[in-house]
């Protein structure tokens, strides 16, 4: 799939039907848009559930989800052993840099909002960054769990890896996380996760390297 570009949501891939479960397994990606909203390859506004696996996703672009969103109620979400690299060579930008690029997102490589349960295992973030929350991940009132991915440089102003905000349940363990931080501040533990705490259980195991 190469080069799919959409105005406002879904780049490649617009799914709106309570009542599905979808499967995609073995995706290669390159080169994809939302331009103005939301969801650069995927975009759920409801769905039963989704499942991604064995896939291959680079260069994608939007303000928010730049690979997948999902604003949908108490979907499932399970992603694993997927690769996402959101620019194919890593550079640094400053705090100005990130805050005036018209090509960064501001939420997220995956956004996702109000779903059932979200679970990532075994998947692989490269060269990603936001300008805002979440260099990776921005997870909103939904619990969370990933077993053994690895976040390597990526960069956001709040939550270098991972933004989370009203969970009810989070558990991490065995991910790692290298090179990634976010530019708000004096460096401590927030540069690498950034949690909003409302009636949360958090549940860590990782390893960190900068």
């Amino acid at each position: 799939m190469n080069k799919t570009f959409a105005r406002n949501y879904g780049g490649a891939i617009y799914i709106d039907s309570k009542n599905s479960d979808i499967q995609i397994d073995g995706l290669v990606q390159n080169q994809s848009s939302a331009l103005n909203m939301m969801g650069g390859v995927i975009h759920l506004e409801n769905a039963k559930s989704i499942n991604v696996s064995n896939s291959d996703f680079s260069q994608y672009h939007s303000p928010s989800g730049s690979c997948i969103s999902s604003v949908g109620f108490n979907t499932q979400i399970i992603i694993s052993d997927s690769k996402f690299q959101e620019h194919v060579e890593f550079q640094f930008p400053n705090k100005t840099q990130l805050l005036n690029s018209t090509s960064i997102g501001t939420y997220g490589v995956i956004y996702i909002t109000d779903a059932a349960n979200v679970a990532f295992s075994q998947n692989a973030f490269l060269n990603n960054y936001q300008k805002k929350y979440g260099g990776v991940v921005y997870i909103r009132n939904s619990s969370f769990q990933d077993f053994g991915s690895n976040y390597t440089r990526s960069i956001a102003v709040y939550g270098g890896a991972i933004y989370l905000e009203e969970k009810s349940h989070i558990e991490l363990k065995n991910i790692t996380i290298e090179y990634s931080t976010d530019i708000s501040g004096p460096p401590n533990m927030e540069q690498f996760i950034t949690k909003v705490i409302t009636k949360m259980n958090l549940i860590l195991s990782f390893f960190i390297s900068r």
